[in-house]
């Protein structure tokens, strides 16, 4: 069994508890996830099985979309509700106050992650180190915001964001960096990512459904390897050079239909070969997904 599977992953469940469930439900040892979900968090999880998996780097590298619930007037050590509460402030702003700030969290903007966070120093986990009390200064990371939005207004203190961004983005830090901002403080209550690598939070899965497909030999719920990366355009190699595709070897860019920069999907022979990239004057197969595999 190889392609991609949107799995709506639930409160609770750390990204890796469904991965390692899913290996049992599938009957399948090589599978990952293309995204970590925070324990709390919940939506859209790429899961990848067999040839697939090679398409991590590239389902991680494309934009999310999120909605995160912020609770101002107060901050807590992890950013969000699972944290201990540092400091308890009045909240004195209004709908106006948010949407006025919320523009400095556009474009490429420095994010200092959070301490509770699984980012590597040194060979440890950020979160192992805080929770033995080791403070860690950390440098500012550039990421990319391409949208954010109040999609409900300010009532008891809370309000939600829709945040369209980069691989990297820590949507909590910029709920916590908001309320900096605003002089109130925020912390984020709940967060769903609504899309991810091109799927959606409308067609995903929950595990109970794969549960239940599975036991009637049902596999629908699976997105064939060459459809996932649909996102990409296409770009298709003259049959005359068949050979050189199936050994994974560069052809000169005049053999194709179209000359497009940044990464493609190879076809040949109405054959879909893999992702590929121009090189100067070739299209070399940076992954090969299909063909002869």
């Amino acid at each position: 069994m190889e392609g991609v599977i949107n799995i709506y992953k639930e409160a609770d469940w750390t990204s890796s508890d469904v991965v390692n469930k899913l290996k049992g439900v599938l009957h399948q040892r090589r599978i990952g996830h293309g995204g970590t979900l925070d324990p709390d968090a919940q939506g859209v999880l790429p899961v990848l099985t067999g040839n697939a998996t090679r398409l991590f780097d590239y389902m991680t590298a494309f934009k999310k979309t999120y909605v995160a619930r912020v609770r101002f007037g107060a901050i807590t050590d992890t950013q969000d509700a699972s944290g201990t509460i540092l400091e308890e402030r009045a909240v004195k702003i209004d709908n106006q106050d948010i949407l006025n700030a919320l523009p400095s969290f556009t474009g490429n903007i420095k994010q200092i992650p959070p301490m509770y966070s699984a980012i590597h120093i040194n060979g440890q986990r950020l979160y192992d180190l805080a929770r033995k009390g080791v403070s860690v200064e950390l440098e500012p990371r550039e990421v990319f915001v391409e949208k954010i939005e109040m999609v409900s207004p300010l009532e008891n203190g809370e309000c939600s964001l829709r945040i369209t961004c980069s691989k990297g983005t820590y949507i909590r830090t910029i709920c916590h960096d908001l309320g900096l901002l605003l002089g109130c403080g925020a912390y984020m209550k709940t967060l769903l990512r609504e899309k991810c690598a091109g799927l959606s939070v409308e067609n995903a899965y929950k595990i109970t459904d794969i549960e239940k497909m599975m036991s009637e030999n049902d596999t629908s719920f699976l997105i064939a390897t060459e459809d996932a990366v649909s996102f990409m355009p296409q770009v298709n190699i003259d049959n005359c050079v068949l050979k050189k595709i199936e050994n994974g070897n560069p052809v000169n860019i005049k053999f194709a239909d179209k000359i497009i920069e940044g990464n493609v999907r190879i076809y040949c022979n109405n054959i879909f070969f893999g992702i590929g990239i121009k090189k100067e004057d070739q299209y070399c197969i940076k992954c090969m997904l299909g063909g002869n595999k």
